[in-house]
C-alpha cells in the first residue's frame, strides 16, 4: 500500500527535523569545554613525544635556567610510540565489504574494488598510520575521505589527516555578541547558524595564540540558483573552485555590511584605542 502524502506529513517531517537540528546543536554546544579541555591535554601530550624542553612546563624551565641548570629529557614516550605505530603499519588490513544478506555479494565486490580504486588514488595508508599515531598519542586522531572539487571539477579522490588540535572554534561570548547583533540589524531570515564542518583553515593558528576567532560565512550565490540546489540536492561549486560564479554585487554588499557591523559592535565608538 503506498503513503499518503499530505501537508501534514510534510510538516510532520519538517519539526522532526527542527527537533534533530536542535538536538545536534545541543550536542554540540555541551560537549565544546570538553574539546577544549582535551586540546590542551593533547598538546602537552604531543610535547611528550616530541620530546626535549617541550616535556617542560615554561615555569621549571625558568626555575633551572635561573639556578644555570641544563634542561635535560629523557624520551620515553617516543620510542613506546613509535612501536605500536610500526606494529600498526606492519600489519595493515585491505578495506573489504562484506556481503549481509544474500544477493549483496555482487554488489559489495563492486564497492570493494571502487574502495580500493579509491583509496589507490591517494595516499590513504599513510594518513591513516598519521591519524592512528595521533589516536596513540592524544587518544583521538581521524582522517577526511572525500571528493575534492577545489583543485579539480570533477572531483579529485581525497583521504588526509586531520589535524587533532587546531580546530577552528569560534568564541562563545563574541559568536552571541555579534550575531545577536546581526540579527537584529538584518533579521533571523539572513542570518544562520551553520554545522561544524571538517575543512581546511588556517585561522585557528590566531586562536592558538589567544586571539577571539569568530568567522562569518557571507552567502555568494544567486538565490534562485542555490533554491534550486537545495531542492534537488546537487552540490553547489564551492570558494576554490573553477566554476564558483559569485552573484557579485549583492555579496559583496552583504560582506561589506556585516563586516561594518560587527566591526562597530566589537569596537564602539567611546571605546579606548
Amino acid at each position: 500500500m503506498a503513503e499518503e502524502y499530505t501537508e501534514s506529513t510534510e510538516t510532520s517531517a519538517g519539526a522532526r527535523n527542527d527537533d534533530l537540528t536542535a538536538k545536534l546543536k545541543s550536542w554540540v554546544i555541551d560537549d565544546m569545554p570538553k574539546v577544549v579541555k582535551w586540546r590542551e591535554e593533547a598538546r602537552t601530550a604531543f610535547g611528550f613525544y616530541a620530546g626535549g624542553e617541550k616535556q617542560w612546563d615554561e615555569k621549571d624551565i625558568q626555575t633551572l635556567r635561573d639556578k644555570r641548570r641544563p634542561v635535560m629529557s629523557f624520551n620515553r614516550t617516543a620510542p613506546l610510540v613509535n612501536a605500536v605505530v610500526g606494529s600498526e603499519i606492519n600489519n595493515r588490513r585491505e578495506v573489504q565489504y562484506i556481503p549481509r544478506e544474500e544477493g549483496d555479494a555482487l554488489a559489495d565486490e563492486i564497492l570493494t574494488a571502487a574502495g580500493e580504486w579509491f583509496r589507490d588514488q591517494t595516499s590513504a595508508e599513510d594518513e591513516e598510520s598519521d591519524a592512528f599515531e595521533d589516536t596513540v598519542i592524544t587518544g583521538m586522531g581521524w582522517t577526511d575521505t572525500r571528493l575534492d572539487f577545489e583543485c579539480d571539477p570533477d572531483g579529485a579522490p581525497i583521504v588526509e589527516r586531520s589535524q587533532p588540535v587546531q580546530a577552528l572554534v569560534n568564541d562563545t561570548a563574541m559568536t552571541r555578541n555579534v550575531s545577536a547583533m546581526l540579527i537584529r540589524e538584518l533579521g533571523s531570515a539572513r542570518v544562520k547558524d551553520t554545522p561544524p564542518e571538517m575543512a581546511s583553515e588556517d585561522f585557528s593558528q590566531f586562536q592558538l595564540a589567544g586571539v577571539p576567532t569568530l568567522m562569518l560565512r557571507i552567502g555568494a550565490v544567486e538565490q534562485s540558483k542555490y533554491d534550486a540546489a537545495m531542492k534537488s540536492g546537487a552540490a553547489l561549486p564551492t570558494l576554490h573552485s573553477s566554476k564558483f560564479a559569485p552573484d557579485r554585487e549583492p555579496a559583496i554588499k552583504t560582506a561589506m555590511l556585516a563586516e561594518v557591523l560587527a566591526l562597530r559592535q566589537l569596537m564602539p565608538a567611546n571605546s579606548a584605542p
